[in-house]
């Protein structure tokens, strides 16, 4: 397979991938397929200005990408809307991913640094809007937001508030049949939702997994057959178990579960399960600052924001446990939320408001030096003025903006002079400017 760049020939082929999405969904939001020089002209309007590339295999498009404005103000000049369509029938077979892959490498080349994509989602699931963005990719238990929460099957808005009151009150779920405890999640919402529910880092490794709790026990059958340990799936070291099972149906009567039900365990547990964030800098750690008993109020230290959610931020600061700064501790002025101040990969200096040791709880502050009633005098002297909110910046972070002092591009490598530079347009150029760039697989 070879990424390229899409001309306005393709445009037909490319319209024929797009139609079913148009015809047979609602994600697309049009009732009607446009002709083809409708489309041909929006690959040349495009083109004018970003990326629009393609997939191709055995000489046809399997697949296309591109980014779009995402809005017309001067604030989002980094910022791009980029859309992904595979061609019906070849979905699931990683092309999309290399199609987003390539696209991420020539914006960043743009110095676009943030990419956002919208994802249609339904309240009731029907023949034409599917719960399949959220529910396949799953949710993190202990960062979810409820806004988040209530996108998973068996979730209503009332439960998901009830999820995440249990997490800030009891600190966060170590296991997914904690579920069960909390208010109005019965058995059935159990069911519905807890092959969605990951935890990271708990109790049972596959608790982090898309495999069933009611599987387990099948799924520990089955590495034990095949030679594995619980600690292989921690370690992400199931990779290629399906190549070692000859008869499918052997091992589905001997494991106890239909041949159906082990194909889904297999192909559950070969999925990498990567975390992006694993590429991004790691904190720069305190010697005396190893574990969470380490810290103390008021102690200041460098940490890297792992995760953005509605309400807050967290951040690594290598204490095996993330602390959560909340979005009216990030800056002085009044943000609508976090990632208009922070961006997953920032590293920040925070300074330790509380410790909660029982609850495994960290909160943390980015006012440095201000002397809230929690947080206890700084150990280090400063200026007092907000680490990520200064003038120098400030005009250029209206909207999912860097630290300026240590500003990433779209693929996480450093690029501390994106906020001096416009994002690289290059009208008609464009053909010229992304063939210096290697796209193949």
């Amino acid at each position: 397979m070879i990424i390229r760049t899409v001309t306005e020939k393709d445009a037909h082929e490319l319209l024929e991938i797009y139609r079913p999405y148009v015809e047979d969904t609602a994600i697309t939001f049009e009732y009607d397929v446009p002709s083809v020089e409708e489309f041909s002209d929006w690959i040349r309007r495009i083109s004018a200005n970003y990326p629009y590339i393609a997939a191709v295999e055995n000489g046809k498009i399997a697949g296309y990408a591109y980014a779009g404005v995402f809005k017309n103000r001067a604030a989002y000049d980094w910022s791009v809307e980029v859309t992904v369509y595979v061609k019906k029938g070849l979905h699931r077979k990683g092309i999309g991913a290399k199609l987003y892959s390539a696209l991420e490498k020539l914006l960043a080349a743009q110095h676009i640094t943030n990419l956002y994509a919208c994802v249609a989602y339904p309240e009731k699931e029907d023949e034409y809007l599917t719960f399949d963005s959220v529910n396949k990719v799953g949710v993190d238990l202990n960062t979810a937001s409820v806004s988040l929460l209530e996108y998973i099957s068996g979730i209503s808005k009332t439960i998901a508030k009830n999820i995440v009151d249990y997490r800030e009150e009891n600190g966060k779920f170590t296991s997914r049949s904690q579920l069960l405890k909390v208010a109005k999640l019965g058995p059935k919402a159990f069911e519905q939702c807890a092959g969605f529910m990951r935890i990271s880092d708990g109790k049972n490794p596959l608790d982090a997994t898309g495999v069933h709790p009611e599987s387990y026990d099948a799924t520990k059958a089955v590495l034990e057959k095949l030679g594995y340990t619980m600690e292989d799936v921690k370690n992400r070291n199931v990779v290629g178990i399906s190549k070692k099972i000859s008869d499918y149906k052997a091992l589905a009567d001997e494991a106890g579960v239909g041949e159906i039900t082990l194909r889904d365990i297999v192909k559950e547990l070969e999925k990498p399960a990567r975390d992006p964030r694993e590429d991004m800098p790691k904190p720069i750690l305190r010697s005396d600052v190893l574990e969470m008993k380490d810290l103390t109020p008021g102690m200041v230290l460098k940490g890297t924001v792992r995760n953005v959610i509605d309400f807050g931020c967290f951040v690594d600061i290598g204490v095996h446990q993330d602390g959560l700064v909340h979005i009216s501790e990030i800056c002085d002025r009044y943000i609508k939320h976090p990632l208009e101040a922070v961006s997953v990969g920032d590293i920040v200096d925070v300074q330790v408001m509380s410790v909660d040791l029982k609850k495994q709880r960290i909160q943390l502050t980015m006012k440095i030096g201000q002397g809230t009633d929690k947080a206890g005098k700084s150990e280090h002297s400063g200026s007092g003025k907000n680490n990520v909110d200064n003038k120098a910046d400030r005009s250029n972070r209206n909207n999912g903006g860097k630290n300026s002092r240590n500003d990433r591009n779209s693929t996480g490598s450093k690029n501390n002079n994106n906020r001096n530079k416009k994002p690289h347009y290059i009208k008609g150029k464009k053909n010229n400017f992304f063939d210096n760039i290697i796209l193949d697989n």
